[in-house]
């Protein structure tokens, strides 16, 4: 539920595909309630549009085709913005402070790092193993990596290991077993 400074409240729920807005606002006879489908931000980021909605009020209940709720352009109305899913929100827009958030805003750069330290692992393990068997270590090291970052994620998410460290864990993992396939690279055999 966000919670706006002069008492109004808006919480969506429900999936992606059949969302759902509830909001309550102050009015001078009573409190306003809307419940509105189908929430998206109007064009220019001025609040919001909604689909088919119920207002109900003192003396009113009403169900109309479309609203547009507007909203004023503070700092506020930013945080609007996360009503879809957080990966959809530029970094600066996510809560270091919330969890799932900060999880995210790490891992938009430990991925991308990952991708060379992939690349020398895949190199390694061909020069090393070669053919069937590299694919096969390669494939197995991917797939535990990608565990690693879903559970990494559900820990830090949790509250039982810092977001940062969830998200670089299959960085270490991968690269430790670069330096191992590093290791085992037969002598006068390079993997180029």
């Amino acid at each position: 539920m966000l919670r706006l400074p002069d008492g109004a409240g808006l919480q969506v729920t429900g999936p992606p595909t059949d969302r759902a807005l509830w909001a309550a606002f102050p009015a001078p006879g009573g409190p306003v309630l809307l419940h509105g489908r189908a929430p998206v931000l109007a064009p220019g980021g001025a609040g919001l549009a909604l689909g088919p909605t119920w207002i109900w009020g003192p003396r009113l209940r009403v169900q109309v085709d479309a609203v547009q709720v507007t909203l004023g352009r503070d700092a506020l109305h930013r945080r609007l913005q996360t009503l879809g899913a957080p990966n959809d929100q530029p970094s600066s827009a996510l809560d270091p402070r919330a969890p799932r958030e900060a999880f995210l805003r790490a891992r938009r750069v430990a991925l991308p790092a990952l991708a060379p330290v992939w690349a020398l692992l895949g190199a390694l393990l061909g020069g090393g193993l070669g053919g069937r068997r590299a694919v096969l270590a390669g494939a197995a090291v991917v797939g535990a990596a990608l565990w690693l970052l879903r559970t990494g994620e559900l820990t830090a998410r949790a509250g039982f290991l810092a977001p940062w460290a969830a998200a670089w864990a299959p960085v270490a993992f991968v690269a430790l077993w670069a330096a191992w396939a590093w290791l085992r690279l037969p002598p006068g055999r390079d993997a180029g």
